[in-house]
């Protein structure tokens, strides 16, 4: 299989994947270039012994997760992610989305108690600040800046990983 034969094929799909979680063409296009070319010059190197697509999502992934992190080192990464993987399988999408589910659990039990309650209240059960500090008798400048830190601390964490 020639690489220009492994583009067309497989060059759609891996675009969408990258392009839902870069917000950008010109990256996806890159990681997708990227992605094919190692694969490409590492053919004699690589033992695929299965599901060809299933290794190029993997290989994708973690290049993905390679540049989130970079971008969030750099502070260009936002707070929430979205996941919409366009034209890919649902078994992609939910591997992908399950992965980074545990590595933001793992991530969180690295806060104090207070501070993991605080930031499951905000981000995961979507209360208000008001909210939060309504029930569990803190001032709102507390639970601001709690969320705060636990975003920054969130930020280091993906930076060390």
């Amino acid at each position: 299989m020639g690489l220009d034969l492994l583009f067309n094929q497989y060059g759609g799909k891996l675009y969408n994947m990258s392009f839902a979680y870069l917000k950008s063409r010109e990256e996806a296009e890159e990681v997708v270039q990227d992605v094919l070319l190692k694969l490409w010059q590492n053919r004699g190197k690589i033992d695929i012994t299965g599901f060809l697509e299933g290794y190029l999502f993997k290989m994708t992934k973690n290049l993905l997760l390679n540049r989130i992190r970079t971008k969030s080192r750099k502070g260009f990464y936002t707070e929430e992610l979205q996941v919409d993987i366009a034209g890919s399988t649902r078994t992609d999408q939910s591997l992908l989305l399950e992965d980074m589910q545990v590595f933001l659990s793992k991530a969180i039990l690295g806060m104090p108690h207070k501070r993991q309650q605080i930031f499951k209240m905000s981000r995961m059960e979507g209360l208000s600040n008001k909210q939060i500090a309504q029930q569990l008798g803190l001032s709102e400048k507390t639970v601001e800046n709690q969320i705060g830190r636990a975003i920054k601390y969130l930020r280091s964490y993906m930076s060390y990983t």
